[in-house]
């Protein structure tokens, strides 16, 4: 009978920074994360997978990744966005994500990618001047991917038009 390796369960979290976008010298766009990325805890397999979480916080797995836990600790990102400088519900964002990014543990390292991005109603978190922005993407696990937590940043910049 051969010999079975215990699968590797993993933490990742993708720590968020935004670097804040300007609508001018004085006004800040973008405020801190209110909440990070967080893919949960995440059970890798003999063969490579993916978690993916939605830009509304929803989690799946594909190839040899399962997810443990009751979602514990899952979460989209999630950013309160000022409202625009002229106070218009008719402004137009742009919204611009990294094409990958990378978490790491020591030497051991899993990238991100497929980011999405989803605005909720005016009138957020911060307020009536303002919005959350919700941001989601895909993490990839490797065949046997050492278990510990994991952690990176990504960025993000929001303009104003």
């Amino acid at each position: 009978m051969p010999a079975s390796r215990p699968a590797s369960l993993v933490a990742a979290v993708a720590l968020l920074f935004a670097a804040s976008a300007r609508a001018n010298a004085q006004t800040p766009i973008v405020g801190p994360a209110v909440t990070a990325l967080s893919f949960g805890l995440v059970v890798a397999g003999n063969l490579p997978g993916s978690v993916r979480v939605t830009a509304s916080g929803l989690r799946s797995t594909s190839g040899a990744t399962h997810a443990a836990g009751n979602r514990f600790g899952v979460s989209a990102a999630s950013f309160t966005v000022a409202s625009s400088p002229d106070n218009t519900e008719s402004s137009v964002w742009s919204v611009m994500l990294p094409v990958s990014a990378t978490l790491s543990s020591g030497k051991n390292e899993m990238t991100i990618d497929g980011f999405e991005y989803s605005w909720g109603p005016a009138g957020g978190l911060g307020g009536k001047s303002s919005r959350l922005l919700t941001v989601g993407a895909t993490l990839h696990v490797g065949a046997r991917q050492p278990s510990a937590q994991y952690a990176g940043s990504f960025a993000l910049t929001v303009v104003h038009n």
